[in-house]
């Protein structure tokens, strides 16, 4: 009996390392996303600027960026925002930091030929 329970907490284990995906991983390797974090975010209405390029650096212009804001804790409504111009790669997402504390960011990328990528990326709001 006590084989059993020592194997399936193993298996547990190594099914549930297998479904987590890294904060920072992109879902196609040849499409980059990046967040511009050089002004400190706060809240309330903000820009977020997000850059996107081809794997040979080459700034992609006609995609559509989705991008949706969920804190770490549960019972919070998402914040999202999205548009579907860029110019030199760089989308301006309008984006509202509904309050301060730690936030998970998921940006979507969906190119006009439907390849699509995607980001995740840990934010913490300083609350004043």
């Amino acid at each position: 009996m006590r084989k059993w329970t020592v194997a399936g907490v193993v298996l547990l284990i190594v099914v549930l390392a297998g479904c987590r995906q890294s904060p920072q991983a992109t879902s196609t390797p040849d499409l980059e996303i990046t967040l511009d974090t050089t002004t400190p975010f706060k809240m309330g209405q903000t820009e977020l600027v997000v850059t996107l390029k081809d794997a040979q650096g080459t700034p992609i212009d006609n995609a559509k960026i989705e991008v949706q804001g969920d804190m770490t804790h549960a019972g919070m409504k998402p914040s999202l925002g999205s548009v579907d111009k860029g110019t030199q790669g760089q989308y301006k997402i309008p984006f509202d930091w509904s309050m301060g504390g730690d936030w998970v960011l998921t940006i979507k990328a969906t190119l006009p030929d439907g390849r699509t990528a995607s980001k995740r990326i840990e934010v913490t709001i300083p609350t004043s």
